[in-house]
């Protein structure tokens, strides 16, 4: 199956601190990399790459970048992708939290994925969550007119912090004001949403628009 992992990183940390992220990053030249111009979507934090593989294979006409702040995850994913001859999909190492804007330019991203974020249950751990009022306006600021975020998390109270991030800076709730998606909302999976889904637990999913 495209996007699992050896066996060697199974037992990787669920939880990786942003803030001991010390690389420098700087804008890669998507063009040379994807020898091509097409629209741009991104997943932050893939884990180990399953929705990432599945959906580029899925989806040829798209170029997708995903992000990971573990290393040995990247190398996999874009091992991977070259094994299975996929040429639209690139992963690369950060933090995300201070690395959107430097990656990607504002108009640039059609869509943004982020499935199953680390939580950071202590409240002084949470200016390390992914989406915080600061994150989403960066990435409201990065997405197309027509662009989306889509999100999926097993934890309710993340799921309405990141709702309420996302509706207080301006963007379209799908499901209305305060509502949230009854089902996938992009037809692919990942190798977190399997298992949940497996363990028959509740999944919550949320898609919002830049412009209504």
């Amino acid at each position: 199956m495209l996007g699992r992992a050896p066996m060697s990183a199974v037992r990787h940390r669920r939880h990786a601190n942003p803030f001991t992220f010390r690389a420098e990053i700087t804008r890669p030249d998507y063009a040379q990399i994807f020898e091509r111009l097409a629209p741009l979507e991104v997943e932050i934090g893939f884990g180990k790459g399953q929705f990432l593989l599945t959906m580029a294979a899925a989806r040829p006409q798209v170029n997708v970048v995903g992000l990971e702040i573990r290393d040995f995850l990247v190398e996999h994913v874009n091992k991977t992708a070259k094994e299975n001859g996929l040429k639209n999909v690139y992963a690369l190492q950060c933090n995300a939290n201070t690395a959107l804007n430097v990656l990607f330019q504002p108009g640039e991203v059609h869509r943004f994925y982020i499935h199953f974020p680390d939580p950071w249950f202590k409240k002084r751990h949470q200016k390390r969550r992914v989406v915080t009022p600061e994150t989403a306006l960066i990435m409201r600021e990065l997405l197309s007119d027509t662009g989306e975020i889509h999100v999926m998390t097993d934890y309710e109270p993340i799921a309405l912090d990141i709702r309420e991030c996302l509706e207080t800076a301006g963007f379209r709730n799908a499901a209305g004001p305060g509502g949230l998606m009854p089902s996938s909302t992009t037809g692919f999976t990942s190798e977190r949403e399997d298992w949940h889904a497996s363990q028959n637990d509740p999944i919550w999913r949320l898609l919002f628009s830049k412009k209504g």
